[in-house]
């Protein structure tokens, strides 16, 4: 290669290289993804306005990032907005469709669904149906049993959380939350706490799990956790 098509190339590779760094200065060398985990810090303390900043920064970024649109429909849900949540979410399902994150994102579609009350109670059951019958997994059945339970239809819940459980017989902590709620709309606390306990077990840094259990007057402590039947 000649001299002078060897200055040409490094020239080339210096321009690009300034280009890079110039964009990062600009931007505060960030990304949309460490925008969302921002948001989601400032969520946790409560600056919901400061998340709702750093996410239309994270979107100007790059519309079409899921963990953006999956923060703002988590924001919106604790800004009361439903109906704006549901938008979100399901953009955000579009954009990550068969990921292991996508089941966070279908539990947040059906609770955008709930919150939106009566009105949206048939779209909530439809969308429950749906995942069911196009899924199947466990994990979407105890979703369907958690929200037939919160719609007062607590006998069809227990079904769809058994179904789940024969899929899935350790069950993850999303699963025996789910039971637990259940057993708490029914009233029977014996049960909700072994529950919670099950949920405990498998992942004891759950504040909801760990809150309940207290109130129930159970410290989770270290031997508070109880192993599923098939793991002990």
């Amino acid at each position: 290669m000649d001299r002078s098509r060897m200055h040409r190339g490094h020239a080339t590779a210096l321009a690009v290289m300034v280009t890079v760094c110039i964009g990062l200065l600009s931007t505060g060398c960030t990304t949309p993804k460490l925008l969302a985990d921002r948001a989601e810090r400032q969520m946790a303390r409560g600056e919901l306005t400061e998340a709702e900043n750093t996410l239309d920064r994270a979107e100007e970024m790059h519309p079409a990032a899921w963990r953006t649109q999956y923060m703002r429909g988590r924001l919106r849900l604790e800004q009361d907005r439903p109906h704006e949540a549901e938008t979100a979410l399901k953009r955000a399902l579009s954009l990550r469709p068969t990921h292991e994150e996508t089941e966070d994102i279908l539990d947040l579609i059906a609770e955008s669904l709930y919150q939106q009350g009566e009105d949206s109670e048939r779209a909530l059951r439809q969308f429950l149906d749906r995942q069911v019958r196009d899924r199947g997994s466990a994990r979407d059945y105890a979703r369907k049993g958690l929200y037939l339970a919160r719609l007062g239809d607590p006998d069809s819940g227990i079904v769809a959380l058994r179904q789940s459980m024969a899929l899935d017989p350790v069950g993850d902590a999303y699963s025996h939350k789910a039971m637990a709620e259940l057993y708490r709309i029914i009233g029977d606390h014996r049960r909700e706490l072994r529950s919670l306990r099950h949920a405990f077990f498998l992942d004891p840094n759950d504040q909801e799990v760990r809150d309940r259990m207290k109130e129930l007057g159970h410290e989770p402590g270290p031997t508070a956790g109880l192993a599923p039947p098939l793991l002990r």
